[in-house]
């Protein structure tokens, strides 16, 4: 069941959440959503009105082409706290390599002389598939004595296909698997009341000039989910997936299998991991509502979700399983140039820069680069606590995480922490800075121990029966993985009601703006997240309706703006 001119109607509602007490929800007289405060608010906080529209178009950033810049295309780090030269690089001989080539470059080669030596990009990728429909695509390579470093950085300078290489390091994922509960309700979706989603939903999905009308009149908002993949089948899910020209087999692309050979190549992006991370997320973000099943995402509608997998699925394993860089950046290359607007990395690297380890990924940075180029917004997960590394404040020389410290560094990346639903406390596991995590989402709704803690409630993988019919499912994960998509889809109704509204695309750095500047500030987070801050929906509509003097009406959030 889908929106009617983007309101729920009383009935419809009555029959999702019959029997329910919902205290926090009612209609109000102009038919929009209204939610109680969560207690936490000051009204103190409002929101300024401009004085004249805040519209921006897009402009030239440059991000990617100003990095390549430099005497070589071997990129080992060049942190000034912790500069990895190619002697220390002595110790980590036989870790793969990521290289970063064109395709097309390589696919366009012939060997002037059947005698020469064939450079880096054509023995690399030799027997490999090439993705021509990406402008970047990275490979792996090993490289086992100093020696063969030397030769390979001066051919990979001399190769005009090799676009750079850097280290191939692994990356995990940020959630903590709990409970699993088959819970399909949205009253136990604590999270959306805590984010003000109800009073927010009059705006972002206005009648006449909602996102959900993107549909009808332009692109849908795309959000790739890099991540384990997504169960594109789920009742909640399949309707909001993207696909190629509406005519590829699957919503997406399993970008580990990009530069593979072709016989050993699975394309396919449906989520198998043990905890269906992926799909989780991907719930967080759009599962669909008013459909009668189940809950909502934080987008429900008007966003589409790109699933690119880019972690491996060990059978039977519980544990979170690995990505590296040469799959993640792959996964990023390719949903960049398939169209994506908003990208969500749930995912993580825990840094010791006090352990002789390199607290930057190049390769990683260039893939982050091309997308702000491009004017891709990015979302990164603060990353959780573990046994080896405690949660713990990132620090600019010591401590670090990746990707988390880079949404500081870039306009236009944005770095999450968790909250708990129920305290707006910082979760126990999410590592902090008031530098670096840039905003807090809910990542759980109550604080506990083990299986006590009590997590944020989305889809995962359905299950069929021997006669092949499925199930949906649902359960609960915590982890800074579970807030970050909720920024994600934050930003997805900021660049959707511009593009339906005002017909052009905000720049990056002015959807972080909005998000920031419109976010709660919490005093008794300020020294974990910067200025405390915290999302909030309601005020985010407000933001953006005032700066871009949008013909919307607020109802009761009128109440929000500075007298």
């Amino acid at each position: 069941m889908r929106f009617i001119g983007g309101i729920l109607s009383l009935t419809k509602w009555m029959i999702l959440l019959s029997g329910l007490t919902l205290p926090f929800l009612y209609l109000n007289c102009q038919g929009g959503f209204k939610g109680t405060d969560h207690g936490l608010s000051s009204s103190s906080q409002c929101i300024a009105q401009p004085t004249t529209a805040t519209v921006n178009s897009i402009k030239e950033t440059n991000y990617f082409a100003k990095s390549l810049y430099g005497k070589s295309k071997l990129l080992l780090s060049q942190d000034p706290f912790q500069t990895l030269t190619q002697q220390k690089l002595n110790v980590k001989l036989g870790v793969p390599f990521a290289v970063m080539m064109d395709p097309k470059c390589v696919n366009a080669y012939v060997n002037p002389n059947d005698n020469s030596p064939l450079p880096p990009s054509q023995y690399i990728t030799n027997g490999k598939r090439l993705e021509l429909s990406v402008k970047i695509q990275t490979f792996p390579w090993t490289l086992n004595t100093q020696e063969e470093l030397t030769k390979f950085e001066e051919e990979i300078n001399n190769d005009v296909c090799v676009v750079a290489a850097g280290l191939n390091w692994d990356y995990d994922l940020q959630a903590l698997d709990t409970s699993t509960i088959n819970d399909p309700d949205i009253s136990q979706q604590g999270h959306l009341n805590s984010l003000q989603f109800y009073n927010s939903y009059p705006v972002f999905y206005n009648s006449e000039k909602g996102i959900q009308k993107l549909k009808d009149s332009q692109r849908p908002i795309v959000v790739a989910v890099i991540d384990t993949g997504v169960a594109y089948i789920h009742s909640e899910l399949k309707n909001n997936m993207w696909s190629l020209n509406n005519q590829t087999p699957y919503a997406g692309i399993n970008a580990i299998s990009l530069g593979i050979p072709e016989a050993e190549a699975d394309f396919d992006p449906f989520d198998t991991a043990p905890n269906s991370h992926g799909t989780h997320v991907a719930g967080i973000i759009a599962a669909e509502m008013n459909n009668g099943v189940g809950g909502a995402g934080v987008a429900p509608v008007g966003v589409e979700i790109m699933a690119v997998r880019v972690f491996d699925t060990i059978a039977g394993s519980n544990k979170n399983i690995k990505s590296t860089t040469v799959d993640v950046v792959a996964g990023i290359m390719w949903a960049v140039d398939h169209g994506a607007d908003i990208l969500n990395l749930s995912l993580a690297r825990n840094v010791d820069g006090n352990q002789n380890e390199s607290t930057r990924d190049e390769i990683l940075e260039l893939a982050i680069k091309y997308a702000l180029d491009k004017n891709v917004f990015l979302v990164f997960a603060a990353g959780n606590g573990n046994s080896l590394y405690p949660a713990q404040e990132i620090t600019d020389n010591g401590f670090s995480i990746l990707p988390a410290r880079y949404g500081h560094e870039f306009k236009g990346a944005i770095t999450v922490g968790s909250i708990n639903v129920d305290d707006f406390k910082r979760s126990s596991f999410s590592h902090f800075s008031s530098k670096f995590v840039e905003i807090a989402a809910p990542g759980q709704e109550s604080e506990g121990q083990g299986n006590n803690s009590r997590g944020i409630l989305s889809t995962t993988s359905p299950t069929s029966d021997e006669n092949k019919n499925l199930t949906d499912n649902y359960h609960r994960l915590v982890g800074t993985s579970m807030a970050a998509p909720m920024v994600a889809a934050a930003a997805a109704l900021v660049k959707g009601l511009i593009r339906q509204n005002r017909g052009i695309d905000p720049t990056v750095d002015e959807i972080e703006r909005l998000i920031k500047e419109s976010a709660m500030n919490y005093g008794h987070l300020s020294q974990e997240f910067e200025k405390g801050q915290a999302l909030d929906l309601s005020r985010l509509a407000v933001k953006v309706v005032t700066d871009y003097q949008l013909d919307i009406p607020l109802g009761e959030l009128e109440s929000m703006l500075c007298k």
